[in-house]
């Protein structure tokens, strides 16, 4: 019985542990949407840079 007792705690505090780490992930969700925004900016400013030093020409 003493074994049992001191089961039944771990596993209630493993329990609220994986909820503490959803919240702490989910304001890192909000962040990366803006991160998505700066990355494809940021391609596409590579990309249209690397397309118009092609059409014009220049030498690599």
């Amino acid at each position: 019985m003493p074994v049992d007792v001191l089961e039944a705690p771990s596993r209630a505090a493993s329990v609220p542990a994986e909820p503490v780490i959803m919240p702490a992930s989910r304001p890192d969700r909000r962040p990366s949407f803006r991160m998505r925004l700066l990355m494809i900016v940021a391609l596409n400013s590579l990309l249209w840079g690397a397309i118009l030093w092609a059409l014009l020409g220049i030498p690599a």
